[in-house]
């Protein structure tokens, strides 16, 4: 995670940007503990050296992250007071302004902030620590900022010198790491390169990838063909209601029924040779032109055994059953999100990009006929 904030920040640096905003990585669905999370955080932006020109320091000068949590962003103003020792902070609610001072070491902060070898408070200077609440209600009197200023910072020669030559370090290990293969983690022969991203593996290990775990690119994921999943046998119907969904009421509604009768596993479901409890689904569409989009981007995934798979309900828990396979569906006409119904405006859109991550996009659908 800590390289994931290294090259992010390098490269926004390097497109000349002068600020950046960005939420605490590492803390959501990918399972790190916030104070791992904040500890990265710091120590990439310890390590971090903007471009240097004759004309300026480095392009990027701020950085705003956004934090929801109040308790998380709280942590982080501790984490930085101490790792920094911040002379001033300063904090807002509800539009007041308060002081508090710290300890620090003593030295020249006026020559460490004009140095041209300084590298912390370029990145740090006028950095803004947000509570996520402030889009919505700014005036709420939950709503924190803190900002830290380059002038703040205590400052020691020596260390800088040692951070520099930390980055730079890392700057080689980087390139380094880019001339190797992704997937065997070797000097690359043979090299093959993908066409959409231009990301370069060993021709053998990247075609051995493709054919046993998923056309994808192992670097960054962009798709190159369909992924094959392990649905069982079963059955998708559609037909129209003139009726509209909340939300799309000048237009009628497609429903879509699901048979998936029970079975037993074969040797890609998790128990092969025991049985599995089959299920059927009711699933419902606008009948608009994006809605009959979706119903055509789902018929392709269903032939390509993608909308369900043999595992545990997350419902119910049982093992053994046909589940849905992280393709979500509207199973309800009405209830809101929270009843896996409408009104839902982002559902068509954010449905698409769940068909897109296994590969299933608008080029599946060209020299195709479909009912609907």
């Amino acid at each position: 995670m800590k390289h994931m904030y290294y090259r992010l920040l390098k490269a926004v640096d390097k497109e000349g940007e002068k600020s950046l905003a960005l939420p605490l990585l590492g803390s959501g669905q990918a399972g790190a503990s916030h104070d791992d999370a904040i500890d990265i955080l710091t120590e990439a932006l310890a390590t971090f050296r903007p471009s240097r020109t004759p004309q300026s320091r480095g392009n990027l000068r701020k950085i705003i992250l956004y934090i929801r949590q109040k308790e998380i962003f709280d942590k982080m103003i501790s984490k930085l007071s101490k790792q920094h020792s911040i002379q001033e902070v300063k904090a807002s609610d509800s539009g007041t302004r308060s002081k508090k001072r710290t300890n620090t070491k003593s030295s020249s902060c006026n020559e460490f902030q004009d140095s041209e070898e300084s590298n912390l408070p370029l990145i740090l200077k006028n950095m803004t620590l947000k509570n996520g609440e402030e889009a919505t209600n700014v005036g709420d009197k939950d709503h924190e900022d803190m900002e830290v200023d380059a002038d703040s910072f205590s400052c020691d020669d020596e260390e800088d010198d040692e951070e520099d030559d930390e980055v730079d370090e890392e700057e080689e290990k980087e390139e380094e790491e880019e001339e190797k293969c992704a997937v065997c983690l070797e000097e690359v022969t043979n090299p093959k390169k993908l066409d959409k991203c231009g990301h370069t593996f060993c021709t053998e290990c990247i075609d051995d990838t493709f054919k046993h775990h998923k056309p994808a690119c192992p670097t960054c994921n962009t798709m190159y063909g369909l992924i094959k999943g392990n649905q069982p046998r079963g059955t998708m119907r559609v037909s129209r209601e003139r009726q509209g969904l909340p939300g799309y009421m000048n237009c009628g509604m497609l429903i879509i029924d699901y048979e998936m009768p029970s079975g037993i596993q074969e040797k890609e479901h998790p128990n092969p040779g025991l049985p599995y409890h089959g299920t059927t689904r009711r699933a419902f569409l606008p009948d608009c032109e994006e809605g009959k989009k979706v119903y055509r981007l789902l018929r392709v995934a269903f032939e390509n055994r993608l909308v369900f798979t043999v595992g545990t309900s997350r419902t119910t828990g049982r093992d053994n059953v046909v589940t849905w396979n992280d393709i979500h569906h509207k199973t309800n006409v009405e209830g809101g999100t929270t009843h896996f119904a409408y009104p839902d405006p982002h559902y068509l859109s954010r449905v698409q990009e769940e068909l897109a991550a296994k590969g299933v996009t608008e080029e599946c659908l060209k020299g195709r006929s479909f009912d609907i």
